[in-house]
């Protein structure tokens, strides 16, 4: 009797390749995708965080020069051109408040 003939011969199962590599294509791309989605949070979190911290700079750098030229100069007028310590008149791109002292009646809001 021939082993490789009739019952004592199987025939061998075959995979089917396609299904494997579009299951390892669909996994790649997934991670691919999340890894990318990491890296720019971290980039955006980097980027709020250095604005963040300039801002507070410059909070401080303006606050410091006010403080210096008022002591520099012995009164209370600012060299800053948007600060005006004497009137409190602060001025900002889009607006101008100008606060009077003691009277909060008398503020103008142009």
């Amino acid at each position: 009797m021939n082993p490789f003939s009739g019952v004592f011969w199987r025939k061998k199962k075959e995979v089917d390749c396609r299904f494997v590599r579009v299951e390892v294509v669909i996994v790649v791309v997934v991670v691919v995708v999340v890894v990318v989605v990491v890296v720019v949070a971290q980039i955006v979190v980097v980027v709020v965080v250095v604005v963040v911290v300039l801002v507070e700079i410059e909070v401080v750098v303006v606050v410091v020069v006010v403080v210096i030229s008022e002591t520099a100069l012995g009164t209370n007028e600012s060299v800053l051109p948007h600060c005006d310590v004497r009137s409190a008149a602060y001025t900002t791109p889009s607006h101008i408040i100008i606060l009077t002292p003691g009277r909060p009646d008398l503020a103008l809001n142009p």
